[in-house]
């Protein structure tokens, strides 16, 4: 049986690292995978090292373009799929634009989050809204990795038949809590040093501007930044002269180790489905501050390892990161509560 996903963006971040994960274990399971992504990162480059089929259709420089449309309806209709799987609102959006033509294979969306939910003008959430009813409607079933997200997605009648809740899950051998000595080391960080980490794309959702203001109010800290992305450039310029102790790592291999460096991670994203960053700094053990998106406050309603400050609020950030500095035993308990719920979660 051969099942094609589609993901409109092949740029490193969650959506990519759950294909990096899910398509291997396919092919063991007897399934043959294929992907059409786009070209502006390398999970094609991953995925042909590792014998899988991909092939690329750029999908991200137009919202609306029905040339691409019929460009992907053409790619699946050679490829005589049995499942076509999207991933994300616009590789749905693209499929359904494709289906003015006959199919006959069945199609699954899983939302990885909900675009409509960002703070933006109401005439952009209206767009927003439409592309995902849209998404939804082309689909045979639709599966959301965040419960809050699908239950809004009931609520507005997007669903016509029920959908399916299935969360992110990580690899608690591979995230878990190790000695930071050899990452701190390796990154020059002293042991007395009070490290602020994130891992993260640096795209406008992420927020990440309101962390690195944030850290004007921490002068004593030091901030990770690991991740790339359109928005590297403008941040590393707002750092200015706080460059020694702000620093950007860019796309890294070694996330398991690097999380073992900081004492707090930080997510700051202004929307979220479910953030699998987020959960993975906890299956490592490490206490976290996260703004308050749907996705954040799902997941540390389920795991009592962190704390929930208001999006755009840089001084919120800091108050927590102090607050985490200057209490050592709230530091523990969130810090044995993050390993202790992403475990239990892990085998429910």
């Amino acid at each position: 049986m051969r099942v094609v996903h589609v993901m409109a963006s092949a740029a490193r971040g969650g959506g990519a690292d759950h294909l990096r994960e899910i398509l291997p274990r396919l092919e063991e399971g007897g399934i043959e995978p294929y992907l059409i992504t786009g070209d502006d990162g390398d999970l094609p480059q991953w995925a042909r090292r590792n014998g899988i089929g991909c092939s690329t259709i750029d999908l991200m420089r137009h919202r609306a373009n029905p040339a691409r449309a019929l460009e992907l309806r053409r790619s699946l209709g050679d490829l005589e799929p049995s499942v076509v799987h999207y991933h994300g609102t616009r590789a749905a959006f693209y499929g359904t634009l494709g289906q003015v033509l006959p199919r006959a294979w069945k199609t699954v969306y899983t939302a990885h989050g909900l675009a409509f939910r960002k703070e933006t003008l109401p005439v952009r959430k209206g767009i927003f809204s439409l592309a995902e009813r849209l998404a939804c409607y082309g689909a045979d079933h639709v599966v959301s990795v965040s419960s809050s997200d699908l239950r809004e997605l009931r609520l507005r009648g997007y669903i016509r038949s029920g959908g399916t809740y299935i969360p992110n899950a990580v690899d608690t051998d591979v995230f878990r809590p190790r000695e930071g000595v050899e990452a701190r080391k390796e990154l020059g960080i002293s042991k007395e040093a009070f490290v602020v980490g994130t891992v993260s794309r640096l795209v406008p959702q992420k927020g990440i501007k309101w962390l690195i203001e944030a850290m004007g109010y921490c002068p004593s800290m030091e901030l990770i930044v690991v991740g790339d992305g359109e928005e590297r450039r403008a941040l590393e310029k707002q750092v200015g002269q706080d460059k020694d102790r702000i620093r950007f790592l860019g796309t890294r291999e070694d996330i398991p180790a690097l999380l073992s460096a900081f004492d707090v991670f930080a997510l700051s994203s202004l929307w979220e489905g479910q953030p699998i960053a987020l959960i993975e700094a906890l299956a490592a053990g490490v206490p976290c501050v996260a703004t308050g998106t749907e996705g954040a406050r799902e997941v540390l309603k389920e795991i009592e390892g962190g704390l929930i400050v208001p999006k755009c609020d840089a001084e919120g950030l800091a108050g927590a990161f102090h607050q985490l500095r200057s209490d050592s035993k709230l530091r523990l308990r969130l810090a044995k509560g993050a390993r202790e719920g992403a475990l239990l979660r892990s085998h429910e």
